[in-house]
């Protein structure tokens, strides 16, 4: 459960600057003829979508909405907690989305399916599109990324760059087949790897490696996490337990930040581990 979470939190700040939408509308109506109202609110970053799904009929307390956006147009997915009128999952298509501010109607696609996937039925309506940027949100990762960070502080965020394979003896580790890996730090200072591509329905996989050390007076980290569960990447039996070690040194200035040190997965029991390199820079 603890390793959801920090998941969670991971994915969560990857979406600290994205901008925020808002989609409402009509999916029929209910059994004494009542229309139901739902609302979409998600955030949207680098062609993830993630957010909530409401309702006053199938989900009157919000879902986990996931989703994928491209020049295509946009797909989520609503999979709700209990089955009601036969309907398990709900599916929203819509155009492709600009930048924009206020409000304005589009065409949406609606599938309504049951648990094994088959549509129930479909149906074409207007929506009301909003959009804001998230400048609350922000603030908060601005707050969040410098109490209790001291010589770290402003240096949460998302860092892409290089990763290449320093040392793997036996093929164990495969981390360089994620192209789109991502080292990131949380308003909470915990420390991850995110790897898999941008376009998921679900969340990719993360390695929770560790959390800085408060108010640390050191720009070099040393991170040691242990994780005894299967582990994305990597081919060494799941029962076995993992040690995660992060070791390197953060440098740059307010308007650079990087990163520039080796990532290493060690099999306990098999004595067998594999080291990376990694250089990145923090994206603003």
């Amino acid at each position: 459960m603890k390793f959801l979470l920090l998941v969670s939190l991971f994915i969560g700040n990857v979406f600290a600057k994205s901008e925020l939408y808002q989609l409402q509308g009509n999916v029929g109506v209910s059994k004494n003829s009542r229309p139901i109202k739902f609302t979409l609110n998600w955030k949207e970053n680098k062609g993830i979508a993630q957010g909530s799904y409401t309702d006053n009929f199938y989900s009157t307390k919000p879902t986990i909405l996931r989703g994928i956006a491209g020049k295509n147009g946009r797909i989520f997915i609503a999979t709700l907690p209990d089955i009601i009128n036969g309907v398990k999952t709900i599916s929203f298509l819509s155009s492709d989305l600009k930048i924009m501010n206020g409000t304005k109607k589009i065409p949406v696609s609606v599938v309504m399916r049951d648990d094994k996937g088959n549509p129930i039925t479909t149906s074409a309506i207007d929506g009301d599109l909003s959009s804001q940027t998230s400048r609350v949100a922000q603030k908060q990762e601005s707050k969040g990324c410098s109490e209790g960070f001291g010589a770290l502080a402003g240096y949460c965020g998302e860092y892409r760059g290089l990763m290449t394979e320093a040392g793997d003896l036996n093929k164990r580790c495969t981390l360089t087949d994620y192209s789109n890996f991502r080292l990131v730090i949380d308003g909470y200072a915990e420390v991850g790897l995110v790897l898999g591509e941008s376009n998921a329905l679900i969340n990719p996989p993360v390695h929770v490696i560790g959390r800085l050390m408060a108010n640390t007076s050191s720009s070099r980290v040393d991170l040691l996490s242990r994780q005894c569960r299967p582990l994305v990447g990597t081919t060494f039996p799941g029962d076995n337990c993992k040690r995660l070690n992060l070791v390197g040194t953060f440098s740059g200035s307010k308007t650079t930040k990087h990163f520039a040190g080796s990532y290493t997965i060690s099999d306990e029991k098999l004595n067998q581990f594999c080291t990376y390199s990694l250089s990145v820079d923090l994206e603003e």
